[in-house]
């Protein structure tokens, strides 16, 4: 409970200790990103002209350390065009972005910070330091609610994304100096794609499919011609249905009436109040505010890229959440919650 509050809602010391820029002193990374802003906002391709502040900040969030992978959500050029591009902006900064790395997985491209990934993959290597990490909600559609995974079922979840951890840490470990795609293939079959991209965007909490790692294991048997011929109508039937309900319980969730609870972790560039926000009544929104690791934060707004970003947000059950947050808190702070949930409670 106490390592969740942390993570979710935000701790003044884990923010010093975990959000450092990786890039150099903070000096340095000033002068770097008033290099890197116009040189990217001139030669962007068509494509990802009207997003190109967006990417941008997805690009010095992951430089700056605060994260360490961002999925990058909008319209990109053709990907080996991108990546010539990349290399020639790692160029012309004098390899600033040369510890961050792109991730190609099937059409969805990440931006990896190379180190915080190592570390987060050599700190998940084994069960008991994944489940410390991350909290795995079963969202498979043929339950009612979402459900915490423990147990057995938690380990056929866990123990795929171990693997992977262990061979993207010596993917990364491997790469050359002059490199920056990580080459490594998913396996579909035994990673269910938005576990995976919960895992890599780092999420507190993360969403799996019990369902697609519990398929019964087909039994053959031997027939004769004759009865193939006979079942051969049948069983094409049979395995149309099978493939249709298979796939809708892969893509299909739990989450279309369920509460919501948001959390965003926000950073300022100065003491500017954040600006207010509308959402969904089935969604409730909690802010954590830390200010960007720079030396002059006023070198982004010179460079148009505004006062305040979003650099992460997650959505949690609100049941769920409450285990993880009630009788955890003491005095004015428990007061200071149960004033908030009063206000804040979902409409459903």
């Amino acid at each position: 409970k106490q390592w969740y509050q942390r993570r979710v809602r935000g701790n003044e010391k884990d923010a010093k200790e975990e959000k450092q820029p990786i890039g150099g002193s903070t000096v340095k990374m000033d002068e770097h990103i008033a290099s890197l802003v116009p040189l990217i906002k001139k030669t962007v391709p068509r494509v990802l002209a009207s997003n190109v502040l967006v990417f941008l900040r997805d690009i010095l969030v992951v430089l700056l350390g605060m994260r360490c992978s961002v999925l990058i959500e909008y319209a990109l050029p053709d990907f080996s065009d991108f990546v010539h591009l990349f290399n020639t902006w790692k160029t012309k900064t004098e390899h600033f972005l040369s510890s961050v790395v792109l991730y190609r997985v099937f059409e969805d491209v990440f931006i990896i910070n190379t180190e915080l990934m190592k570390k987060k993959c050599k700190g998940e290597t084994d069960f008991d330091s994944m489940w410390k990490r991350h909290i795995f909600v079963d969202i498979n559609v043929n339950l009612k609610q979402p459900e915490l995974l423990i147990g057995e079922k938690l380990s056929q979840i866990t123990t795929p994304l171990i693997h992977f951890a262990s061979e993207l840490y010596h993917k990364l470990n491997s790469l050359k100096g002059d490199e920056c795609v990580v080459d490594l293939i998913v396996d579909k079959s035994s990673l269910w794609i938005p576990t995976l991209f919960g895992w890599l965007l780092d999420y507190p909490v993360i969403y799996c499919n019990s369902l697609s790692t519990s398929k019964p294991t087909p039994t053959i048997k031997l027939e004769g011609e004759k009865e193939k011929k006979k079942k051969r109508a049948k069983g094409k039937e049979k395995l149309l249905l099978s493939s249709a309900k298979e796939s809708g319980s892969e893509s299909d969730n739990c989450l279309s009436f369920v509460a919501l609870r948001v959390y965003k972790w926000k950073a300022q560039t100065n003491t500017q109040n954040p600006s207010e926000t509308t959402t969904p009544p089935l969604l409730t929104v909690n802010t954590t505010q830390t200010i960007l690791p720079l030396q002059e934060t006023s070198t982004l707004e010179k460079c148009g890229l505004g006062i305040e970003w979003v650099i992460s947000s997650f959505s949690v059950p609100v049941e769920i959440d409450e285990q993880f947050t009630t009788n955890t808190d003491s005095g004015s702070e428990s007061e200071g919650r149960e004033k908030q949930k009063k206000t804040s409670n979902p409409i459903i």
